[in-house]
């Protein structure tokens, strides 16, 4: 059973790194060598599926955005470094629409630059259903160093509501320690259980699905 367990949740981090290196618009041969190298390559999926894949997620050549000395361009530029950067160049630059969400963000909430281009981009993707960003910035704004240990009422506050209204979203926070990040995990068990989740100290930012099934 523990193998089992362990099998899917392999194939899920496969599936979602799939889809995400479509999102960014890479192609066929650069997503087989990033997933043969960061995975099995026998678990791999085949190049036919991640041409199915690719077809789906791939997105419209969006614009590029450039530098052009406007208000908050340093501030987009600096995220741009740091997508690059964290991303290892699979995101080579930022959209237009990236850039506008970034200023966006950043006019919400000071948060450093990695942070705030995480948010900026899942509110890009998914523009007039980005109710789940924008609760996930109020939550920030409640705490402007980052959501910490001492806040356990707003954070089973903000994944109570979550759970009740955008289930199949991502829920976001940006996350000062592991300790509250372990909070919200903990949190998650009241409405269900942990499809996925990621948080690390280098990005300070939480994002995780929460599975159906909870006991509230």
């Amino acid at each position: 059973m523990r193998k089992r367990e362990e099998y899917y949740r392999k194939s899920a981090r496969i599936e979602k790194e799939l889809a995400d290196l479509c999102k960014l618009g890479h192609s066929l041969e650069t997503i087989r060598g990033y997933l043969s190298e960061k995975f099995n390559a026998r678990r791999v999926p085949s190049d036919r599926t991640i041409a199915r894949r690719i077809a789906k997620y791939a997105p419209p050549r969006a614009p590029r955005w450039e530098w052009a000395g406007a208000e908050g361009d340093d501030f987009v530029l600096d995220c741009q470094t740091a997508a690059i950067q964290y991303t290892e160049g699979r995101a080579g630059f930022l959209t237009e629409e990236e850039a506008k969400k970034v200023k966006a963000v950043r006019g919400l909430v000071l948060m450093p630059p990695l942070t705030s281009w995480l948010f900026a981009k899942e509110w890009a993707a998914t523009g007039d259903n980005a109710q789940h960003v924008v609760a996930g910035l109020g939550l920030a704004r409640r705490f402007p160093q980052g959501v910490a240990e001492d806040a356990k009422e707003a954070i089973e506050n903000h994944v109570a509501h979550h759970a009740r209204r955008w289930l199949a979203r991502p829920l976001m926070a940006w996350v000062r320690t592991a300790a509250a990040a372990n909070m919200f995990v903990d949190a998650v068990g009241k409405h269900g259980s942990l499809a996925e989740w990621h948080w690390t100290e280098e990005t300070q930012f939480l994002w995780f699905l929460i599975a159906t099934g909870g006991t509230s």
